[in-house]
């Protein structure tokens, strides 16, 4: 999809999926669609230097979800699959676009940042993986915005509620979700 938009088909399987995981018990702590910002280096024919013109990539369903912190993700993406292949989730969403994370990851703790900020733009440092550490201005009024490397939109988002889940809570809905879809498959 090269639209910066998100397509309404896309944004009803979206509802869909977060209305499918909870028929299968996992109560996500949250659900959202993200773009993955791309670099893309371009020459400048007059001078010679290259810089960065990043682009907006691939489409992403963003599943933060306590799960991923009492299983880990191989097991997660695992019953994400079981259920995909059962029909238990929408055809429109292939668990390959589906990125989990936990609700403490640097994403979701930037977002929470970066939405909740009652006194409008607000700057977020980021580190590199060669050291070196950027400033990104981020306003959370203004349309779409780039957080840890992923592009959101406040309509993107269908839940988020920024709170962690007890260590006994994570456990029960693990195993409340593992047991919905391997009764999908018996």
């Amino acid at each position: 999809m090269d639209s910066e938009n998100l397509s309404p088909a896309l944004l009803r399987a979206g509802q869909e999926y977060l209305a499918s995981l909870r028929r299968l018990r996992l109560n996500p702590e949250g659900l959202l669609w993200a773009r993955v910002n791309e670099t893309q280096m371009v020459k400048d024919s007059a001078t010679g230097m290259q810089f960065d013109a990043g682009g907006l990539g691939e489409w992403h369903l963003v599943l933060v979800t306590g799960a991923i912190d009492e299983a880990g993700p191989s097991a997660l993406n695992e019953l994400l699959f079981k259920a995909y292949d059962a029909s238990a989730t929408p055809k429109e969403i292939s668990p390959f676009i589906v990125e989990v994370m936990s609700a403490k990851s640097p994403f979701v703790s930037q977002l929470l940042i970066a939405l909740n900020n009652p006194v409008g733009p607000i700057a977020i440092t980021s580190g590199t993986t060669g050291g070196k550490s950027y400033r990104q201005d981020i306003d959370p009024y203004e349309g779409q915005q780039m957080v840890a490397g992923l592009w959101f939109d406040r309509k993107w988002i269908y839940h988020l509620t920024g709170l962690h889940a007890r260590h006994a809570e994570r456990k029960r809905s693990w195993k409340d979700f593992k047991q919905s879809v391997n009764a999908l498959a018996a």
